[in-house]
């Protein structure tokens, strides 16, 4: 199954306590935390991903103040029933960077195609006939190096307009059927303001902030090590503006010290259902927003 509830059960010595709980779950050890404090003793992770280990664990909370961490337990959702057609994905992308007083953008349409299911790792791409935009206004490129359809403006600029739509047509050819597909860039722009740029943060907890959040939503906030490794922090939140990192969470950090990179990434994203392509294609429009900092 994707589509799963996780529920436990929970008691105290004293029936007059209330007890709250810190949900963490993931696809990594340790998981993160994705719940703070909810008084429910159920946890709906949304749909998850087809053949992939996850990880949950249950701390309880008193209201003394005394906790109690639950095993790790994990499982294994069940394998794909099975696609066939062409894997596309599709992006329009903004990334940007806060550097005060300015907000740096790098505006890029890429599309990717492969003759077999592969979302993390280009095993065997196809090169349709041709990709363009917005009724030609955008005519990608074939990078050879990644293997993929690329417009990107020289010097890199933003070209891409927060809240459009953006449509891509794909040409028969190499394997891949004609396809037309569109998204609408998020309307807002969010950035992270704390940790700055090139600054120091706390393990032992601290809250990040970050501005442009007035549409709402949910964003992603990913932590990765001096190397881009995955640190195991990777957490969903409400795009209210401010996430507090704990202690407990920043204690997966290695090389304390040495430069992180903080990762927020607000998107849109849609299936592709068209005849030819794998049902796991996707479209999507996001903007991913990077600041470099120290953990301390």
């Amino acid at each position: 199954l994707i589509n799963v509830d996780l529920s436990w059960t929970c008691s105290d010595p004293d029936p007059v306590d209330s007890l709250t709980y810190n949900v963490r779950f993931g696809a990594y050890t340790p998981p993160p935390l994705v719940s703070a404090g909810q008084l429910e003793t159920t946890y709906d992770p949304g749909t998850l991903e087809y053949d992939t280990q996850y990880y949950w664990q249950i701390t309880a909370y008193d209201e003394a103040g005394d906790s109690t961490e639950g095993a790790r337990w994990s499982f294994t959702t069940e394998a794909h029933p099975g696609g066939t057609g062409v894997y596309a994905n599709l992006t329009a992308e903004r990334n940007t960077a806060w550097v005060s007083p300015l907000l740096v953008r790098n505006d890029a349409l890429i599309a990717r195609f492969d003759s077999a299911y592969a979302p993390n790792d280009t095993i065997k791409p196809l090169r349709p006939a041709a990709v363009a935009c917005n009724a030609g206004q955008y005519q990608l490129y074939w990078d050879d190096v990644f293997k993929v359809y690329r417009y990107e403006q020289s010097p890199v600029t933003a070209f891409l307009t927060l809240g459009a739509p953006y449509e891509f047509d794909v040409t028969a050819g190499g394997g891949v059927d004609a396809l037309t597909e569109s998204v609408t860039m998020p309307a807002c722009e969010p950035f992270v303001m704390y940790p700055v740029q090139s600054g120091g943060a706390p393990v032992s907890g601290f809250t990040c902030t970050w501005d442009g959040f007035a549409c709402g939503g949910i964003v992603r906030l990913v932590i990765l090590g001096i190397l881009g490794e995955a640190t195991g922090i990777d957490v969903i939140t409400p795009n209210d503006g401010s996430y507090t990192f704990t202690q407990e969470e920043l204690s997966v950090l290695v090389n304390v010290g040495y430069e992180h990179t903080l990762i927020l990434i607000y998107e849109n994203s849609l299936s592709i259902d068209a005849a030819g392509f794998d049902p796991r294609s996707v479209i999507t429009g996001r903007i991913i927003n990077t600041t470099k900092f120290f953990p301390y």
